[in-house]
């Protein structure tokens, strides 16, 4: 945790400064958590090109395998320790 000084004395005024700045600070950090979230998630962009069509269909594909043989690596491993 972040420990800064306090310069208010402890008084109900105080902590309830205290509160809400901390509140605002987790709200903003709740912001920008959705913000990223949203970018990661996010639909991909309408392609512009055959090429770029292409291309995206090649990636699909190559992650569809990849995660494929992930898939049977770890059922041979699971399989291996029962």
């Amino acid at each position: 945790m972040n420990k800064t000084p306090n310069s208010l004395p402890l008084t109900l005024e105080g902590i309830t400064q205290q509160r809400k700045e901390a509140l605002r600070r987790v709200r903003a950090q709740r912001s920008a958590v959705e913000q990223a979230a949203r970018a990661l998630f996010a639909p991909p962009a309408p392609v512009s090109s055959k090429g770029e069509a292409l291309l995206r269909a090649f990636n699909t594909g190559s992650a569809l395998v990849d995660g494929v043989m992930l898939g049977l690596k770890l059922v041979k491993r699971v399989r291996q320790l029962l």
